[in-house]
């Protein structure tokens, strides 16, 4: 009796937890959003980043005879590259997951 008593609650615990457990479908749809979502950031990301380097440029040009100005637009340069790569990491990473990546 007592090694009966002692089983039951683990069945149920096992029958509660695949019960809830999600499915294939779950999981794969899940997976599918997931890579939507990388995707459209990636995206957007890019978006903004091309008119801020050629806002980049042309104070650059401008400013030529003032080197603090020049720091600043090195620094905001650097960090805008940093951000490109990212973004363009997301996009390749949801190419790699749809199996377009060509290397």
């Amino acid at each position: 009796m007592n090694d009966e008593m002692m089983e039951r609650p683990q069945q149920r615990a096992s029958a509660a937890f695949s019960s809830h457990a999600p499915s294939a479908a779950h999981r794969f749809d899940a997976l599918r959003r997931k890579d939507e979502i990388l995707a459209m950031v990636a995206h957007e990301l890019r978006g903004p980043l091309t008119p801020m380097q050629l806002a980049i440029h042309l104070i650059r040009r401008a400013s030529a005879d003032r080197p603090e100005v020049l720091r600043s637009i090195d620094m905001l340069d650097r960090q805008i590259t940093q951000i490109s790569r990212l973004a363009e990491d997301l996009m390749d990473a949801t190419r790699i997951d749809r199996g377009a990546y060509c290397v």
